[in-house]
């Protein structure tokens, strides 16, 4: 969940939903108002193959915040 609101800086409240009820996690202050957030999906097998070899980490979600400020 992102918020902006009227001031110049944003906020990113991030909630864990494998429960029945969602659960706060972590709350992060931006520098600048929030615009869009976008889910990042992990590389294909096939897409992998063509950039060479890569280490996992493990299963990792990557989300980008847009902000105002670029």
């Amino acid at each position: 969940v992102a918020g902006g609101g009227d001031s110049t800086q944003g906020q990113v409240d991030i909630f864990s939903l494998n429960r029945p009820t969602p659960r706060p996690v972590k709350s992060l202050q931006m520098g600048a108002r929030v615009r869009c957030l976008e889910y990042v999906p992990e590389p294909s097998p096939s897409e992998d193959a063509e950039t060479g070899p890569h280490t996992s980490t493990g299963a990792v979600n990557t989300i980008c915040v847009g902000l105002d400020d670029g």
